[in-house]
């Protein structure tokens, strides 16, 4: 027979069904994880605070921007005020990710924390300023509420800006001159919070950022999903792991890539391969070479047996799998919950993945800290765990 196609629509109900809290979002182990950070915190009068609204583009690219931010944050030495995850609203950060890490390495409270802790007593609404690099048009100022998800981020909050400040500073802290500036002309006494409509980061995650991967583990909630998954799945057997970036809006962002070398995320492969460009094998690879690649990785693989896929084409999906080695079984979760496929691609035995998308940067990232190596479509080449994301 053909590959089969296994969906664990079952699973997920149970697992909401019994654990989900009142909004249904991963249960009643985020709410207690959300609980455990809801300690008494002090105001940081030294450093004072940064918060923005993370709202470029889908879960990949705002996990480059956090990182990034983390980064600007410590440079600064002002308390991260981490804001939630943006979908069609705000998912707070202790739902996807556990906190602990994150303050161990630099001062940060959550979103929910400053506002409910904080805000009123030395954040009031006379005082909320909204900062950028200089006005994005001469009607909007900085324009921190224009237009969506931005509106909606800070409604959500209930947060409107009286003023707005231009800084005229870039965010490429890694110059220390740049870093001594902000401190120097916004110091905590003057400037205590630091709103910003956007993350202070470059996209695509500067190099020397990657390594504060590390500071992202997953929440109990997704780690028992994904463990739920592969152990009822899978059954502890290996497993290929494949990131299929082949939706119709990306076939379009792949025309504006090829021939380039650094186009989103794509120096995470051509980084290394001076003499490589991004080609139509790499950015958006036909049902065929996706194929074959994938059935000369299980040639040389003869003990893999499963392969699980994350796409954002579940109906081109449908047609590819047909031309996996019928001896295959072929694993799709839920494709409305991107974390629990990230989670278990991390994990996978082995790893094809998108040169230039930022969701596979997010595999390759965690699989450098798990020690694991990782894979391209349209190169010949397997990429080992990046040194310096080890612990």
């Amino acid at each position: 027979m053909c590959g089969r196609i296994i969906w664990f629509e079952l699973l997920i109900f149970c697992y909401f069904t019994s654990n989900a809290g009142g909004n249904g979002e991963f249960g009643v182990a985020g709410v207690q994880q959300a609980i455990n950070i809801r300690k008494a915190i002090t105001w940081d009068e030294d450093g004072g605070y940064l918060m923005f609204c993370l709202c470029m583009g889908r879960f990949g690219n705002q996990a480059a921007h956090l990182l990034g931010a983390i980064s600007f944050a410590k440079a600064i030495n002002r308390t991260l005020v981490i804001p939630p995850w943006r979908t069609y609203r705000n998912v707070p950060f202790t739902d996807w990710f556990m906190f602990e890490p994150v303050i161990e390495y630099h001062k940060a409270v959550t979103m929910e924390q400053f506002m409910s802790q904080l805000s009123h007593d030395y954040w009031p609404p006379n005082e909320r300023r909204g900062y950028c690099r200089a006005p994005t048009d001469s009607s909007s100022g900085c324009g921190l509420k224009k237009g969506s998800p931005f509106g909606p981020f800070w409604d959500e909050f209930g947060i409107d800006f009286i003023d707005d400040v231009y800084t005229g500073l870039s965010y490429d802290v890694h110059l220390s001159s740049v870093a001594d500036e902000w401190m120097n002309r916004f110091a905590a006494k003057d400037h205590p919070v630091i709103a910003l409509r956007g993350a202070p980061a470059r996209f695509p995650l500067l190099s020397h950022n990657r390594h504060l991967h590390k500071l992202l583990k997953w929440s109990a909630p997704i780690v028992s999903i994904a463990t739920d998954y592969t152990q009822v799945k899978l059954e502890g057997r290996s497993y290929v792991g494949l990131h299929l970036r082949i939706g119709s809006d990306w076939q379009r962002c792949c025309e504006h890539a090829i021939g380039e070398r650094s186009y989103m995320e794509s120096l995470q492969c051509l980084e290394a391969l001076q003499d490589h460009v991004i080609s139509p094998d790499i950015c958006y690879p036909t049902s065929s070479k996706i194929s074959n690649q994938t059935n000369q990785l299980l040639a040389l693989n003869p003990h893999i047996k499963d392969i699980y896929i994350a796409t954002d084409d579940v109906h081109a999906y449908a047609k590819l799998h047909l031309t996996f080695d019928p001896q295959v079984t072929v694993h799709l979760f839920n494709p409305e919950r991107p974390q629990v496929d990230l989670f278990i691609l991390a994990r996978a035995d082995v790893f094809i993945g998108s040169c230039v998308s930022s969701f596979t940067a997010f595999v390759k990232r965690e699989r450098d800290t798990l020690r694991a190596s990782s894979m391209f479509w349209g190169i010949d080449h397997s990429y080992g765990p990046n040194l310096d994301m080890l612990p």
